[in-house]
C-alpha cells in the first residue's frame, strides 16, 4: 500500500490487520494525528462526523472536538500533528 501524500510504499503491521478500522487507525499515526482526533473519526462516523468535517476538516485531517476548540483559539495546526512519519510536511 502506499501513502497518498508522499507515495511512499508503508507496511501495515499486523496488530492492524484484525479489525475493519485498522486503515483509519494506521494512516491516523502515519500522517501525526493526535490520538484523540483518530479514536474520535474511528468511533463517530456518518452525520456527526461529516458535520464536523465540512466545519474543520483541512487536508483530510479531521479534528475532535477538543482539538477543534484548540484550533479556533489560534493555535496552530501543525503544532498539533506531530511524530508524523510522512514525508511531506502537512
Amino acid at each position: 500500500m502506499k501513502c497518498d501524500q508522499c507515495k511512499k510504499k508503508v507496511y501495515i503491521p499486523k496488530r492492524y490487520q484484525n479489525f475493519p478500522d485498522a486503515i483509519w487507525i494506521f494512516f491516523g499515526e502515519h500522517y501525526g494525528y493526535p490520538k484523540c482526533c483518530i479514536a474520535n473519526f474511528v468511533n463517530y462516523s456518518g452525520d456527526k462526523i461529516q458535520k464536523v468535517s465540512k466545519k474543520n476538516a483541512r487536508n483530510g485531517y479531521v479534528p475532535c472536538p477538543r482539538c477543534c476548540r484548540v484550533l479556533k483559539k489560534g493555535i496552530k495546526i501543525e503544532e498539533l500533528i506531530k511524530n508524523r512519519k510522512c514525508v511531506k510536511k502537512y
